[in-house]
């Protein structure tokens, strides 16, 4: 409703431009590598702001201001809490204006920011009333003033309805102190009265709608139920961790998580209030005042309400506290200053000192978090001029109906683990102004065509929307795709890429140097090994080496209706090129009967990805001849080049070459 005053005679025709929701947003998903975004970012968004941007502006530089507001109200209200301690009012106002997760709130537009504002000035007011000014209680004006705040909280958001009984408690406690009872109920009726005029018709309209007060029933069933229930004590033990850190640094819709520094900065932070409350509590030297105790009743009122919210629906966030965010930051700040200010070194000195570098830490923190974690995750790709594009690109010049142009790729070449992620960059280009937002798949596959990874995005990891694109320039796009952590290893990881409008089936047709109408392209972008390199034990001990040190380790024949054969290889060095294996199966006089070429795996192992000391079995199902008479066969196996026929030199383990470079293992098949 403030917005909407804010902003009213701004053009917002260009409403429907402006607000696309992305439909691959991956909220609520902390850490994901690409569309932390839920709306498409504008590409005209520089100054000077015009029409829905100007609005949108508007509104968050109005948040900003609120926000500041709410620092200095904690100020006050620290101040009235702990008479006379200017250092600690500084640093609890410190900890709500560095604390990165309420900036990023505060920049944005969000009931949360208005919670904040409102929860503090009530709590100021709330505490005044505690102060021994007899006058104040017949005051009309700080009461409706009181009253106004409490519906406006409670509008803003339900648990704004915590401030009710805190705000009895504390001008029935004032009241009792100067027996002014007359004043009490006077005063209480303008709070009640004005509070209620605020916010009651609100209450009543979910009670006509919904039929419950307070609507929470019905928005558990919109944002969605918790499945299955969840006790006290396993979200306490599940959630905790996850619930303190996005107080401080978990920031999108829970997407976006900063390196485990940051986190601990504040671990350390927390401890260190922790450790001064529990001290000036052993020592007594913690003064108790209602004060004090009434503030940190709002505080368990507010984290009962949030379990409680919690426990019926999965939302975890510790921004949920951020309506106490001012006491609860008061206490921090006397926790940290408690060992200081009591310490055997000079009060003034250690104090001073101690102060000035915990807000120097804060605001270095507050500072560096934006620009290398959050600012990155929403930034588009790169651009490049053709001129300095990377020296190991893989060229494809792979076209996407008449639009889109796939110049090339690059991809690690260092093997990764099932579990981990693989890094691939796309360079596009533009070939003309698009319209259309369209929608990239890229599917990576592993061993026999399984898919072990996906990613649907739009391009730039959502923030490069195909409609925002410059024609003829040049993308840089990069993807960290998720290996499946049960994929086969090891394995050759290919990519295909595709793009398609509106319904994955609507796919681009796709032009290459090579091939003209297929629907995607695929390439080779790395490979999978295990995490551990296994250890086989053959039935059959052979030991045969070939040149680059390959080494047949041994083998495993059975036969049923088919012939499967398991062949464990090694190489001890970095194989130049793919090879082919060639099986050829002979019968008791030596003639060959059978014969069955392949690559390793097939296919989906070539040689040149095999890692050095890492063996693997290469099972093969071989269907034989349904003429093969019962008997014993030999085996004649090997490696060649493909492209030009050539052998690998295959030697004995007593170092002789195999004529014809050519092994040869006797009778190991037996035909029944």
């Amino acid at each position: 409703m403030l917005m909407a005053e804010l902003t009213f005679g701004v053009d917002m025709s260009d409403w429907t431009q402006a607000f696309v929701w992305n439909p691959f947003s991956r909220i609520g998903q902390p850490d994901t590598t690409h569309n932390v975004n839920l709306y498409r970012h504008l590409a005209s968004e520089c100054f000077p702001y015009r029409d829905t941007t100007l609005a949108v502006h508007l509104a968050r530089w109005f948040t900003l201001g609120l926000s500041a507001v709410t620092i200095f109200l904690t100020y006050r209200l620290s101040l009235a809490v702990f008479p006379e301690q200017e250092s600690l009012a500084l640093l609890a106002a410190a900890l709500v204006a560095f604390n990165p997760k309420a900036i990023f709130i505060n920049a944005s537009v969000n009931n949360d920011n208005l919670l904040m504002l409102l929860s503090t000035a009530a709590l100021v007011s709330v505490v005044s009333y505690m102060q021994p000014n007899a006058a104040m209680l017949r005051d009309w004006r700080r009461a409706a003033g009181l009253g106004l705040l409490l519906g406006l909280a409670a509008l803003t958001k339900v648990s704004g309805l915590v401030l009710w009984p805190i705000a009895a408690i504390g001008v029935g406690w004032g009241a009792w102190q100067r027996r002014d009872w007359r004043g009490f109920i006077v005063n209480g009726a303008i709070i009640a009265g004005m509070a209620l005029a605020v916010s009651g018709w609100w209450f009543w309209r979910n009670w006509a709608l919904y039929h419950e007060l307070l609507g929470t029933n019905t928005m558990v069933a919109i944002a969605g139920p918790r499945v299955p229930p969840i006790g006290l004590l396993d979200l306490i033990r599940t959630e905790w961790r996850g619930f303190a850190l996005s107080y401080w640094s978990v920031f999108g819709v829970f997407t976006i998580l900063p390196s485990a520094w940051v986190h601990y900065f504040f671990d350390a932070l927390m401890l260190w209030a922790l450790t001064g409350g529990t001290w000036a509590l052993l020592k007594r030297r913690a003064q108790f005042t209602l004060e004090k105790i009434l503030l940190a009743l709002f505080c368990l009122l507010t984290l009962a309400g949030v379990i409680r919210w919690t426990m019926q629906t999965p939302a975890s966030q510790g921004r949920l506290m951020f309506g106490a965010i001012a006491p609860l930051s008061i206490f921090m700040a006397a926790g940290m200053r408690a060992i200081t200010s009591h310490s055997q070194l000079p009060t003034s000195k250690l104090g001073a000192w101690g102060l000035r570098l915990g807000i120097f830490f804060l605001a270095l923190v507050a500072a560096l978090v934006p620009v290398l974690y959050i600012a990155p995750r929403y930034a588009p790709p790169v651009v490049v001029a053709e001129t300095n594009l990377p020296a190991d690109l893989h060229p494809i010049q792979a076209v996407f109906g008449n639009d889109i142009k796939l110049i090339g790729y690059t991809a690690e070449a260092a093997p990764r683990h099932p579990g981990e992620s693989v890094r691939v960059t796309l360079y596009w280009r533009g070939l003309q102004a698009m319209t259309e937002d369209y929608a990239l798949a890229l599917h990576l596959f592993g061993r026999g065509t399984e898919e072990v990874g996906k990613i649907d995005s739009w391009p730039g990891g959502g923030n490069a929307p195909t409609s925002q694109w410059t024609p003829g320039a040049i993308y840089a796009d990069t993807y960290l795709i998720p290996i499946d952590a049960k994929a086969t290893v090891p394995t050759r990881l290919t990519l295909e890429v595709r793009f398609w409008l509106g319904d994955p089936a609507n796919t681009l047709g796709v032009q290459t140097p090579t091939t003209e109408g297929g629907k995607s392209v695929g390439f080779a972008v790395g490979r999978a090994v295990p995490v551990k390199a296994p250890e086989f034990a053959p039935t059959v001990r052979e030991d045969t080496t070939f040149e680059y040190d390959i080494t047949l380790v041994g083998l495993e024949a059975y036969t049923n209706s088919a012939l499967n054969l398991i062949l464990y290889w090694r190489t001890l060095q970095q194989i130049p090129a793919d090879y082919t294996m060639f099986v050829h199966v002979l019968d008791a006089r030596g003639i060959q009967v059978f014969q069955a070429d392949a690559p390793p795996l097939a296919g989906d192992w070539p040689t040149s990805l095999w890692i050095p000391g890492q063996a693997f079995a290469d099972e093969r199902l071989i269907a034989l001849p349904s003429a093969l008479a019962p008997g014993r066969y030999t085996l004649r196996l090997g490696l060649y080049d493909p492209a030009s026929g050539a052998r690998v030199a295959a030697f004995r383990a007593d170092g002789s070459e195999w004529p014809e470079d050519a092994v040869i293992i006797k009778d190991v098949i037996e035909i029944k």
